[in-house]
């Protein structure tokens, strides 16, 4: 039985030669070793791929690639091993199934080499190929038209070397593959024919064995869930043409490395790549208008991703526990990030704030522990609760001219800048806004404020100067100034200053109030 070498790199071959030096050690005359630990009889599907060919020899060798196969196979020098060599080879639109010769030759001995014969199906849309894990071929639980999940009439079933599943009609849709298929863990493979226009949802969930998949040109919708835990899938090539990717299509590949969306794409689903914990590449079409909610939730590896201009709200624990990302730059159309965007990101250090930002909505950066520095943009407009709750190394960040309020815990167990300006907009102080920012020293309360709420600075242990702008004394709840410095001053209007000793929760503090001439 035929071996298929199935590498499916997509990788578009342009000859250049019919041959190529591989270097060798030279042996003694007339005793050299080649021979091959690949197969010699090859057979490949109709897409364009990379064949690893491998072989011991103790000489110099080159390859030759035969006339009749030259025009579709090269040599793309030696592979990862001493003794091997790339083959590329072109995707066959032919219309009919074609073979080529290739050998490795020794140089200083050409009668001594290793003959290839490599056959190549053609792509055919009344066909899909594919391979197994133990060479053993698929028959549908369902034979009718309606139920082997792909509508159209199953002419027969075949395997050498390659699995064939032949239809009477076109093959448009694939349906719940592994639903119909129960063995569908074995496979290996897949070749998908020009012609197809959808992937059903959950059509290769759970094909833990899954390792290469060759989507169509024609392709148009991918299916909610369709290639949910295939584990061995480390790269595919989604099509320019695709227009939908539904929820979770590539959640919990946990082989995945890279990907990239094309720009056709209109409609994207949730959690698309949601728990893919060696993803490291990711392109994104800029037709994308939000990242949707749990897009890369848990992508450990994920370390940079470039968000297209296009987009305008990232949905809530959109890059959460992505733990290896380090810097993110936010498109200049940003105007919304929601609920815990990037929280627990911990090796994030800088973020890039675009001035259209209005709206951060609660969590959006919490635990982030290596975010050291945050410029706010003055266009937001409204945040929420614990945006920056336990931000452990950030130590110097600023409250926007545009918000009225400054939210609960926003800035609770981070270092904080010397100096701190909250400026005259605001008007309500949350509650343990600023609670364990030891690195505070110094605070200047602009004149809009009327309401300062429990704990605000609460354990700023380094807090020494408070200048309070307000000629009324805000109203204070309990603990504000609770743990602060023992040398604390509090500096208020110079004609305010008995109304300050006198009123609720500033009274505590009359010894240290002092005049001031703003």
């Amino acid at each position: 039985m035929k071996r298929l070498v199935y590498l499916a790199l997509l990788v578009v071959a342009v000859v250049a030669f019919a041959s190529c030096n591989r270097g060798g050690v030279d042996g003694p005359s007339g005793k050299h070793t080649l021979e091959s630990i690949t197969e010699t009889d090859i057979v490949a599907m109709p897409n364009a791929q990379s064949l690893v060919i491998e072989y011991r020899s103790d000489s110099k060798c080159r390859v030759e690639v035969g006339e009749e196969a030259m025009a579709w196979i090269s040599c793309d020098g030696s592979g990862d091993r001493a003794n091997s060599v790339v083959l590329n080879i072109e995707k066959n639109v032919s219309g009919v199934n074609r073979s080529g010769l290739v050998r490795i030759v020794a140089e200083d001995n050409p009668e001594q080499f290793i003959e290839y014969s490599i056959t190549q199906y053609t792509d055919d849309s009344k066909k899909i190929y594919y391979t197994t894990t133990d060479g053993n071929l698929f028959v549908p639980e369902y034979e009718d038209k309606f139920c082997n999940g792909f509508g159209v009439e199953i002419k027969s079933h075949t395997y050498d070397g390659i699995g064939i599943i032949e239809f009477v009609g076109d093959v448009k849709v694939v349906a719940n593959f592994q639903e119909r298929y129960p063995m569908i863990c074995r496979l290996k493979s897949i070749y998908l024919p020009e012609g197809l226009t959808t992937i059903a949802d959950y059509a290769f969930s759970e094909c833990k064995e899954l390792e290469k998949v060759s989507l169509p040109e024609t392709l148009e919708s991918i299916g909610g869930e369709a290639f949910f835990r295939c584990n061995k899938l480390e790269t595919i090539t989604i099509p320019n043409g695709v227009k939908v990717v539904n929820q979770g299509a590539f959640a919990e590949c946990e082989s995945l490395v890279e990907i990239s969306l094309p720009d056709s794409v209109e409609t994207i689903g949730d959690r698309v790549f949601q728990s893919c914990p060696n993803l490291t590449e990711v392109k994104l079409p800029n037709s994308m208008t939000t990242i949707p909610q749990l897009f890369f939730y848990n992508c450990a590896k994920l370390e940079s991703i470039e968000i297209p201009e296009s987009v305008e709200s990232i949905d809530m624990y959109a890059f959460t526990k992505c733990a290896s990302l380090k810097s993110i730059e936010l498109p200049a159309n940003l105007k919304s990030i929601y609920s815990c965007a990037f929280e627990e990101c911990s090796a994030l250090e800088s973020v890039s704030f675009p001035s259209t930002l209005e709206l951060l909505c609660g969590g959006t950066f919490e635990n982030c522990v290596s975010l050291v520095s945050v410029k706010l943009p003055d266009s937001l407009k409204e945040v929420g609760l614990s945006e920056f709750l336990g931000c452990s190394q950030l130590a110097d960040f600023n409250i926007p001219r545009g918000l009225k309020d400054i939210t609960h815990l926003m800035f609770s167990k981070c270092i904080g800048p010397e100096e701190l300006i909250i400026p005259d907009n605001i008007e309500r102080i949350g509650e343990s806004v600023f609670q364990g920012c030891t690195g505070i020293k110094r605070v200047t309360i602009g004149s809009g404020v009327y309401k300062i709420y429990a704990g605000a600075f609460y354990e700023c242990a380094n807090l020494a100067e408070l200048y309070c702008m307000p000629t009324t004394p805000p109203a204070m709840s309990e603990m504000v100034l609770t743990g602060c410095s023992s040398e604390l001053k509090i500096y208020v209007p110079s004609g305010s200053v008995d109304a300050y000793k006198a009123a609720e929760g500033w009274s505590e503090y009359k010894n240290s109030i002092v005049g001031y001439d703003f």
